[in-house]
């Protein structure tokens, strides 16, 4: 397992991600099943789907129930940027944790260990797990401004046999209204910083 925590983790995970660029960037992508199957061809990428009907769960408060442990065991995950884990069943539960705080050399590795049997023993202990997590989080879906850049600007230049992808789909007019009064309350301070800006300009 790999889990990227605190700090700047945008940039491994950046990283991580661009290692499919030498897939993708050849290829002809334009919906997400597409995506999924070119980037999960890189050896260095995983990419699991999730139907976010059944399965968008509030995994916060199911994975803060290990780390409650973590800190009890005052290993100092938090001040670190890469965190990795083994857990070793054949040992009752016994997991292993690596700690760094950069991928830099002089950053040795702190290692750490704890057994914590009453979450990890158990074929059915993930199950049970989530079922205590309280309800779903709603899937919003991508926000409003993109849902119409994607079906009014670039659903063009998509082959015919994918604009029909609920990618291009044409957002319900609450979704551009919506967009069209934040449009219209941004626009006044749009103005007010071009002016300044070219003030700013001349007296340069």
């Amino acid at each position: 397992m790999l889990f990227l925590v605190a700090g700047h983790t945008k940039n491994v995970c950046d990283g991580r991600f661009n290692n499919s660029k030498s897939k993708y960037h050849n290829a002809q992508v334009f919906t997400f099943d597409q995506a999924v199957e070119i980037s999960g061809k890189s050896e260095h990428v995983h990419v699991w789907k999730i139907d976010p009907q059944n399965d968008w769960k509030n995994y916060g408060d199911f994975l803060r129930q290990p780390y409650v442990t973590l800190a009890e065991a005052k290993l100092a995950i938090a001040k670190n940027h890469i965190f990795c884990a083994e857990w070793l069943e054949e040992h009752g539960g016994e997991i292993n944790f690596y700690t760094r705080q950069s991928a830099l050399e002089e950053h040795k590795e702190a290692v750490g260990r704890i057994t914590n049997p009453k979450f990890a023993r158990g074929g059915n202990r993930k199950e049970l797990l989530k079922s205590t997590v309280p309800g779903t989080i709603k899937y919003k879906g991508l926000p409003g401004y993109k849902k119409i850049l994607m079906s009014m600007k670039f659903k063009e230049y998509v082959p015919p046999e994918n604009q029909n992808d609920p990618l291009y789909a044409v957002p319900p007019p609450e979704v551009l209204n919506a967009e069209a009064e934040d449009k219209k309350e941004r626009r006044p301070a749009k103005k007010q910083e071009k002016e300044t800006t070219t003030l700013t300009s001349a007296k340069v």
